[in-house]
Order: structure tokens, then sequence, then C-alpha cells
């Protein structure tokens, strides 16, 4: 997917969550891409304790853009359940 074509639908805390996201979009014919982030701050507090706690990794979820509103009405229906 190409940078200018693509929109930001989603930034979750929680692998599984970006998973259930992309296999919902999936499921659906919307095709959809994801990185994985984290912040200064959150990096530096792992080097420090040793660690990798999840809470400080961020994972953006991206549609492309003529999906993008369809993608936000399952995204929404995902989140109430449906």
């Amino acid at each position: 997917m190409m940078l200018f074509s693509r929109r930001k639908l989603a930034q979750v805390n929680s692998l599984q969550e970006q998973l259930q996201i992309q296999e919902t979009l999936a499921a659906q014919g919307i095709a959809s891409s994801a990185g994985a982030g984290s912040t200064a701050r959150a990096m530096e507090r792992r080097a420090r304790l040793g660690g990798a706690a999840e809470r400080d990794v961020f994972y953006t979820v991206y549609v492309h853009k003529n999906d993008y509103d369809r993608a936000v009405y399952l995204l929404e229906a995902l989140r109430r359940g449906r």
C-alpha cells in the first residue's frame, strides 16, 4: 500500500487486538497493513528494566483511503461486539 494512498484506522496496544482488526477487515475484502512503534521514553524504560512491556508498544493499522469509511464502520461494529 503506497504511503499517500493509506489512512490510519486504529492504534492499539495489543498485538491480539491488531490481528483481530486485520482479520475482520480481510473477511470483508479490505486490505490493510500494520506497523509497530514505541515511544522514546518507553524504549528507555525497557532498556533500564531489561524487558519489554506490551503496553509500551503500539500497533497501527492502515487501510487504503478509498476503504476508510467502510473500515471505520467495521471497526465500530467490532468494538460493539457485533
